[in-house]
């Protein structure tokens, strides 16, 4: 094999002819608006699914797509990337481009913190079996699944800490990878509760790939200081994730400010637990963070989160008509604020 230095991109809309073209190579079931479908959703959702092309001369010669899931027959770990296609034009074959392409997903896999990758060769030409070997990835022969265990560094293996509380009866703290399992499990018992009062969720937020992208995001913070979201667990059963608050829109400057919205399981309803963690995190954001000022918007038919602000010293200073799109109508909401008197 000839290594031939190509230039390997994240792909574009100016890409969409090639790639179109190799994927009517690849799948020549589908028809041409499948293909471009299954195209545009690279660019609609860049946190769970990324393509890469090869540039030789000025012309893309081949291309990779890869994306995050809950699970892969033949993987092992919780959420895997998933080649779903991986191509080279015939005749820029035998040079190491389609290795380059390879890892520049698997880069982009490590990225998300996933341990594992994986492909299907099921609808792909033979040569690509021998490839992926050579890449280094298992043949799961039964289901004809190819699986490679990525080698992470000490910090990209490692479970984040991050900002941890504790109240008499509460640890509040930022989520870790070892609490996907139970944040996806109480988002989807208390999905129906929590309709009601929440605006629309972005895709894959009730699924793992979701929340490990997410933690991770949060775990090397490239907007650091802007955003401080702690899960609520009980020091009776600490492996349950019982609600959450997120403090958002943090800003400095002559500010100083942000913004909390949060979510209680209905099954912990009633035992004041968000007063405790709500009282938890504005001690932090005001002592330790600096903050002078924390906004909560709340709607006026849901007295119970009204009651609970009003107890930690939130006063209402107005009402925004028609401001949060909720449960699929636009909802007024009261404005209330809580100043931090020692800053």
């Amino acid at each position: 094999m000839v290594n031939i230095m190509a230039n390997i991109r994240v792909a574009s809309h100016f890409d969409s002819e090639y790639w179109l073209k190799f994927r009517q190579q690849l799948f020549p079931s589908k028809n041409q608006s499948e293909h471009m479908l299954d195209i545009q959703h690279y660019f609609y959702y860049p946190d769970f699914k990324q393509a890469f092309v090869a540039e030789l001369n000025g012309k893309v010669v081949g291309f990779v797509e890869i994306v995050m899931r809950d699970s892969f027959e033949g993987s092992t770990l919780s959420p895997v990337a998933v080649c779903e296609a991986w191509y080279v034009d015939s005749s820029s074959r035998q040079k190491g481009i389609g290795k380059s392409l390879l890892q520049a997903a698997e880069l982009w896999a490590k990225g998300k913190g996933c341990k594992q990758i994986g492909s299907s060769a099921l609808s792909e030409p033979t040569y690509l079996k021998s490839a992926y070997e050579h890449s280094g990835f298992r043949h799961i022969s039964s289901m004809n699944h190819f699986v490679k265990t990525l080698t992470l560094s000490e910090s990209e293996a490692a479970d984040p800490v991050g900002v941890v509380l504790e109240t008499s009866r509460l640890i509040v703290r930022e989520a870790q990878f070892k609490d996907i399992d139970t944040i996806v499990d109480y988002l989807n018992t208390n999905k129906v509760f929590h309709t009601a009062f929440e605006a629309p969720r972005p895709h894959n937020y009730y699924t793992k790939a979701y929340w490990q992208q997410r933690i991770h995001s949060n775990y090397y913070r490239p907007d650091e200081d802007k955003t401080l979201q702690l899960f609520m667990f009980t020091k009776d059963d600490p492996n349950k994730t019982i609600g959450y608050a997120n403090y958002y829109n943090i800003i400095y400057g002559a500010f100083y400010s942000c913004h909390v919205g949060y979510m209680m399981a209905e099954s912990a309803q009633g035992h004041g637990y968000m007063k405790e963690a709500l009282k938890a995190g504005i001690h932090y954001l005001f002592k330790t963070k600096n903050l002078h000022r924390i906004q909560a918007n709340y709607m006026p038919k849901n007295k119970r989160s009204g009651k609970t602000l009003q107890s930690l010293g939130f006063e209402i200073e107005g009402k925004a008509k028609n401001f949060l799109f909720v449960n699929g109508k636009w909802e007024d909401h009261l404005l209330t604020s809580l100043t931090n008197t020692e800053w």
